[in-house]
């Protein structure tokens, strides 16, 4: 901070030579000084005023420097605090300005002032200055600023320096973006704090062009000879989220079904009514039926506890006889749970271990394809449905 307020010294006593040189003059020499003297004398005396008045006591006050940027009616003094907020690589003084933009026009000013003054010390400094740069850059949005964090995420030639521009880029970014994203991802063989950065701009903003480039990626690799690399893209394809979960279909019940059953579990909910459609149209394939039913269960498994737990765990045994004795013994509970793929199962169930009592539950329950399961077994073990009137006390589908 000596050089500061050695600048300030020398404009101060600069001003003062200039008026004494003022005063000093006669006639028209005098006028014209006086003309062209002044204004630059006042920029100058206002300059080392502004600064002496924000540097008394040392350095300026974190707490005057804020209030400064946000509520100083003067551009040239609120500017120069929002400098000196930049300079300071503290974004805890950002993050505070930040905070006030929402609702705040000269807030949001000195936040493009700061982040304007961020890009220019990312420019000129070494790998950590520009590393900080690009941590407080986070907290100081501005139009344009996703094409230079973009910039620096796949140029710059220091990883912590573009994984921190990356983490800066999910707040500023757009789909736009996640193309060239993935492009940076795959230039690395194995997770670190960039992929980690990048993952998190996939979560928030990928797309279905950036999940068909890591699900191509991935088809390239060996699940057991690629390890690293395939963890790393399992966890962006999940990143991504719905566009990618019937991209990973076609994996089902094949030799790399466990990979893809992993992936379809981290994507969550929205996957689900790609399952439910991959079970409908491969019903009668245990292998693929069966693998599609892992992440569905485990998806459930928040509401199904126990029973879905054990089931996921016969699944990816595959063991198919298990089960289906397994939905046998707790058929009810797959009624309650009213899971949409499971109906197969409980169709299993009770052509291999009906009874009475399970076809009467069948019947009520308010599922169609229960329903008629239930009226085949019941023609094909010389049953008669009838229906009529009364009270049911069974299990109902989907009501837990």
């Amino acid at each position: 901070m000596a050089w500061f307020l050695l600048v300030l010294s020398f404009l101060f006593f600069l001003s003062i030579m200039i008026l004494i040189s003022i005063g000093e003059a006669r006639g028209e020499v005098g006028k014209k000084l006086a003309k062209k003297g002044i204004p630059v004398l006042a920029a100058l005396m206002l300059a080392s005023l502004v600064g002496v008045s924000m540097t008394m006591g040392g350095e300026p006050r974190p707490d005057k420097l804020c209030e400064i940027s946000c509520q100083e009616s003067n551009d040239y003094y609120r500017k120069a605090a929002a400098k000196n907020i930049a300079y300071r690589l503290d974004d805890s003084l950002i993050k505070k300005v930040e905070e006030a933009s929402g609702e705040n026009e000269k807030a949001r000013d000195s936040l493009t002032v700061i982040s304007k003054s961020l890009e220019n010390i990312y420019k000129n400094g070494d790998d950590a200055t520009r590393e900080k740069a690009m941590k407080c850059m986070e907290y100081a949005p501005r139009e344009g600023l996703a094409d230079f964090l973009l910039d620096v995420v796949t140029r710059d030639p220091s990883r912590e320096v573009r994984a921190a521009a990356a983490v800066a880029l999910k707040k500023a970014g757009d789909e736009s973006c996640a193309e060239p994203l993935v492009q940076a991802l795959l230039e690395e063989q194995e997770e670190n704090e960039l992929t980690e950065a990048i993952i998190g701009c996939l979560d928030a903003f990928g797309n279905a062009r950036a999940a068909q480039m890591l699900v191509d990626e991935l088809r390239k690799l060996d699940d057991t000879k690629d390890a690293a690399r395939v963890e790393m893209l399992k966890r962006a394809i999940a990143a991504v989220g719905e566009p990618s979960a019937p991209l990973l279909l076609d994996f089902l019940g094949g030799p790399r079904t466990a990979t893809a059953e992993s992936i379809l579990t981290l994507v969550g909910r929205p996957a689900l009514k790609y399952l439910e459609a991959h079970i409908d149209i491969h019903k009668d394939d245990q292998a693929i039926r069966g693998a599609a039913c892992i992440p569905l269960f485990e998806i459930h498994l928040g509401e199904g506890g126990d029973v879905l737990a054990h089931m996921v765990n016969y699944l990816k045994r595959r063991d198919w006889n298990g089960a289906v004795k397994h939905v046998s013994v707790h058929y009810k509970t797959f009624i309650e749970l009213g899971i949409r793929g499971s109906e197969y199962y409980l169709i299993d169930a009770l052509n291999a271990y009906g009874n009475v009592s399970m076809g009467e539950d069948y019947l009520n329950c308010g599922c169609d394809l229960l329903d008629q399961a239930a009226r085949a077994w019941g023609s094909r073990h010389g049953y008669i449905v009838v229906t009529g009137m009364g009270e049911y006390s069974g299990p109902l589908w989907g009501t837990r």
